[in-house]
Parts: structure tokens; sequence; C-alpha cells
């Protein structure tokens, strides 16, 4: 048991009993818990100073902690009712009893330290370790470019494939295939993140640094001290002018947009700090779900649901009937816009991109109404109708290859759900527009154009699409209102933005005095 001025061990998660003393509890039992092994609590109903913690390994795993102060009597019914709240396997620690199958899956360790206590804490070790692989990267940095554009040069022409599915995989072949051999790859393995101004430069003179360091120990002379201090003082001016250049660096990424969560990510970063992530436990039908793959597999079948018709909705019927009408969008002439982009279009398009968007409202400087509605809708990308989208395109003229283009598009839609270097099974999506797609925003813009057809058409009526969340306060022109109009959460907002950035301020000077 470790108190509460106990500081909480680096990367560990600390779970511990509440105290109460009118049912006997004054300390209390304490667990911690590394942050990258999924784990959820268990409600305990027992007069015993325990807590407990489910966790997830390669298999699932209860372990409890239980504080038996000195000259304190235990019944054998206390104990009783607590095994029998513990999901199997389990390992009960202070009394060290587990579940038979068990028994050979940990190792025990006995800490020195007390640490305020008045029982010697016990570390539990796994014989397979926690899942701490992650997801292989790679490593453009060390990319030899030289190399990839040899071997990503596409030798066959695109009049000698069958189909343009053939000349799609001989593509994608061609650059993965050159990808691996010129571009290395992490190994997934989970470490400690070095900071920014890390490099295989300093890893090089701390090596030798260590080496000359050595060789001292060894046999101590003058030539031996001479070469460690050396080795030394050039080993910190690297790593003084590094930690120089990074944070001039850090310094110039930032403006006056820039996210204080973004910012203070960087700072932590910068300074050697990180956090770990573990994998999503689920709850389904009442029990956890730990392993990645059923995870996964679950996560993909709930957005899978979603994307299905409700065929209780009242507008199903017209569903139906509508999408069994055939639309045509076969083309007399060849439309501009079914032509090959030229070199002047893509420069067009690129200066379009660079170009900041200025919005204009003229009605207050006539002294006009100006009524803004803010709406949403929930799983909007995920129920939009395809047929709907398809309507729309037919209405608006579209014909042709974009056409075809939009339709192959918005068919046969799959995916998978990643739950860290797991993959799910695959999965249909049979309604709704595919999210983070590059024609998404725009399609689902022409789903919902219809919207502004009951509007009056002396009104004049822009819709935006910006997915704006309904709720008691909105953003709107930088400004922040509720729902009685008044400047009260523009002036909190403010208000924690001055705080967040003086502490931010502050704690850069902290780093900068390092």
């Amino acid at each position: 048991m470790l108190d509460s001025f106990t500081p909480c061990p680096k990367d560990f998660k600390a779970c511990r009993t509440t105290y109460d003393p009118d049912i006997g509890i004054h300390w209390g039992s304490m667990l911690y818990i590394r942050k990258d092994i999924p784990h959820v609590p268990i409600p305990l109903q027992s007069r015993l100073q325990a807590v407990a913690i489910q966790a997830g390994l390669n298999r699932r795993y209860t372990v409890c902690s239980l504080y038996l102060p000195p000259s304190t009597n235990i019944t054998k019914d206390s104990l009783l009712n607590l095994i029998q709240q513990l999901p199997q396997p389990f390992v009960i620690m202070d009394l060290s009893i587990c579940s038979s199958n068990c028994a050979l899956d940990f190792e025990w360790k006995v800490l020195d330290d007390l640490r305020s206590s008045d029982h010697y804490p016990t570390v539990l070790y796994t014989q397979e370790g926690a899942p701490t692989d992650g997801i292989p990267r790679w490593c453009t940095e060390k990319a030899d470019w030289t190399k990839f554009e040899e071997l990503s040069t596409v030798q066959n022409s695109i009049d000698s494939f069958s189909s343009v599915e053939a000349a799609l995989e001989y593509l994608n072949d061609t650059l993965y295939t050159a990808g691996i051999n010129s571009i290395p790859k992490s190994s997934g393995k989970f470490r400690r993140r070095p900071v920014p101004w890390w490099s295989d430069t300093i890893r090089n003179l701390h090596r030798a640094t260590r080496r000359a360091l050595t060789r001292l120990h060894c046999h101590r002379n003058d030539e031996n001290l001479v070469a460690y201090r050396k080795s030394r003082a050039l080993l910190r001016r690297t790593i003084k002018e590094a930690k120089h250049q990074s944070w001039a660096k850090f310094v110039s990424s930032f403006n006056y947009r820039t996210p204080a969560s973004t910012v203070w990510k960087k700072l932590r970063k910068i300074s050697g700090k990180y956090t770990i992530s573990p994998p999503p436990v689920l709850k389904l039908d009442g029990s956890l779900v730990f392993d990645p793959k059923d995870v996964s597999n679950a996560l993909a079948n709930h957005f899978a649901n979603i994307s299905k018709p409700d065929n209780s909705s009242s507008g199903y019927q017209y569903r139906m009937r509508e999408q069994q009408r055939n639309l045509d969008f076969t083309a007399p002439h060849e439309e501009s816009y079914n032509l090959p982009f030229t070199e002047k279009e893509y420069d067009s398009a690129l200066n379009s991109c660079r170009c900041g968007l200025n919005i204009r409202f003229p009605v207050f400087g006539k002294w006009q109404h100006h009524i803004s509605v803010f709406f949403g809708l929930e799983k909007a990308y995920d129920t939009t109708w395809k047929h709907g989208i398809l309507k729309a395109v037919h209405a608006i003229g579209i014909r042709g290859e974009m056409a075809f283009f939009i339709k192959n598009f918005l068919a046969n839609r799959v995916f998978r759900i990643r739950v860290g270097n797991i993959i799910s099974e695959i999965r249909q999506q049979e309604e709704g527009v595919p999210q983070g797609g590059v024609l998404s925003v725009i399609l689902f813009s022409l789903a919902i154009n219809g919207v502004t057809s009951v509007i009056p058409p002396d009104i004049l009526a822009t819709l935006f699409d910006d997915q704006i969340s309904c709720v008691d306060e909105t953003r709107f022109l930088e400004l922040i209102f509720d729902k009685h109009l008044s400047w009260v959460p523009y002036l909190k907002t403010l208000k924690t933005r001055c705080l967040e950035t003086m502490q931010i301020l502050s704690f850069s000077t902290y780093l900068m005095g390092r």
C-alpha cells in the first residue's frame, strides 16, 4: 500500500480505494499499472481494503491489491465474498492468492523501499510481456530518393494493360516495391521517444564519450583523462548547438492561429516528456473486450450498421422506389469538364488553393436583416443517401465521364478499422460518403443542397457546410454567441486563451533557462 503523498511512477496509472472511515477504510490499497496496458477498474462491495482492475494482456487477468493493516483479523466469509466478485483468472496481492490456471503466468518481486507504508510494495511481471508493438512507419528522412526515382520508373505504357484495374495494380506494386527497397521502416516496437534535438551525431558522440570514460576507469593516466575531457566537451558543445537550433525551429513553427493543444504537445516533446495511449477497451453486452482484433471487428460492425438504411423509417419506401429508376448519365458530346487537365488549369488550381477566402456580408452596411441558422445532422456523412447524391448530380447537368466517376466512387465501398497494428475484417458501407475523402464534402453539400428550396425566392440564401454541432454556444465570424446573444461566452473564452498563453510563455521561459 502506498499513501497519497507517494508520487505515481512515470508511465503508470494509479488505482486506489476511496477513503471511507465509516466502513473502516482509513489508508486503503493502491495498484499501479502501465498506461499502455488496456485495463478497467472493477467495483468491489467489500469492507476489506481492496482495489481491483481487469487488464488485457495475452488474455484477460484480474489483479486485486488487498491491504491488511497490522493486527487485523480477516474472516473466511469476507475473503470468499471478495473472491466471488473477481472475474477469473485473478491474482490477489498481499495474500499471494491466484487462480490455478494463471499461477505460472507471472513473476513476483518485492521492492526494498517501503515508500511510507507498513508493507513492502510488490511488483507483478508477466512472462510474455505487455502488448507494446506499434505501427511500423516509413522513415522518409532516411530515404534514398535517387534510388526511389530509379525504381519507380514505369516501364509499361497504359495501352499495354487490359483494364484500368490492371494498370492501377501495376502502378501500386511498382511504387510499393520502390519504397520497400529505398525507404527504411521503423520496427514498430515501443521505445522512449528522443527529444527533437537528438540526432545520430549526438548518439555517436555520446557512445564515444562513454568509451573514453570506460578506458579512463580501466587505465587511469593523463592521456586517457585528456581524451575523455575532450570527448565530453565536444558532446556538450554539440548538444548545446542542437538545442539552440531546435528551439529556433520550434519557435518559428507557431503563429497566432496555432492551437494551444499543439503548442503544449510540442513543449512536452522538446522537454523529453511523452505519454502512452493504451489500446481501447469496449464493453459489449455487459462483457469487456480487450483483444485488439475483437475491438477492431466490433468497431467495424458498428460503423457498418450505421451505414445500413433504416427500413422502419418513413422515407424508406420512397428511397426504394427512387432507386429503381435508372439515371441516364450518357453524354451526346464531350463536355469541357470531361477533358484531361491542362498544365494551365493545374497551375490555376494551385494558385487558388494558396489564396485566402474573403467573405463579406454587405447587409450590415445597408441596415438589412441577416439571419444565420445553424443545424446539425447526426451521423451525416455515414448516412447520406447515395442515390440522392446521384440525383443531385444528374439534376445539375453533370454527364459523361465525371458522372460515371462519381457513381463508381460511391458504389461497392468497403472499409476496415485499424486498432494499433491490428486490422479488422472487411465491412461494406451501404450508404454514406467516406470519411476524409476528397470528394466527400462536395458530394455531401450536393445531397443537402435542396434545403434552401423552401425559402422564398426574394430572399438570398447561402448554404455553408462546416459540420457545426448544435449546442448552447456557437462560433460565428470568430465570435462566440450563446442563446441570449450575450458577450459572456466570448469573454470567458478570451480569458481562457490568455491564461493558456501565459502558461505557455511561463513554461517556455523555464525551458530556455535550462
